[in-house]
């Protein structure tokens, strides 16, 4: 009976061991000119502010540059047939950055998932923002619950070894 009960525990944690909501990724831009380099995280699933087929935008993001920390009043990626990139608007939507190169993401518009790596981008408009765009995923320490699930678990069934183990016995003699 407790062998039923532990594989029907084992099943149930291992179906209910599901992914995470989608992994932040943080956004680097090394810029030709540093000054016009900076840093942000985004959800690798974002909730889109706006889309077409084209582009795809992501309103009040916080960034950080060498000046230090602000906000990106609005972001836009694009997904045309001839170049990709992104731009990027203060809250008077002057350029922060306007870039050109490849897609950063897969799927739709409407349902887009960045891509992760490095993209060389070149300027678009005549603003000054070429440069590198590395896309990498943020790494978490916290276990996701399906994980914890199967390690408890895995102690309780340890334990429950440990306890069933017969003990040995030692005799000792003298001479």
């Amino acid at each position: 009976m407790k062998r039923i009960l532990l594989t029907a525990a084992s099943c149930a944690a291992l179906m209910s061991a599901s992914s995470a909501s989608a992994a932040e990724l943080i956004f680097d831009f090394v810029a030709v000119d540093p000054a016009n380099s900076f840093s942000f995280n985004l959800d690798g699933d974002p909730t889109l502010s706006g889309f077409n087929e084209l582009v795809f935008q992501v309103d009040n993001v916080a960034a950080t540059n060498a000046g230090g920390d602000f906000v990106i009043h609005r972001l836009s990626f694009a997904a045309t047939r001839i170049e990709g990139g992104f731009t990027a608007f203060d809250s008077n939507f002057d350029h922060i950055a306007a870039t050109s190169g490849p897609q950063l993401f897969t799927g739709t518009t409407a349902d887009p998932t960045f891509l992760t790596g490095m993209f060389d981008l070149t300027v678009r408009f005549g603003r000054p923002a070429a440069g590198t765009l590395t896309i990498s995923n943020v790494t978490s320490a916290v276990p996701e619950p399906g994980t914890w699930a199967l390690m408890i678990l895995g102690f309780g069934a340890i334990g429950a070894s440990m306890r069933r183990s017969k003990k040995a016995r030692v005799k000792v003699s003298y001479a």
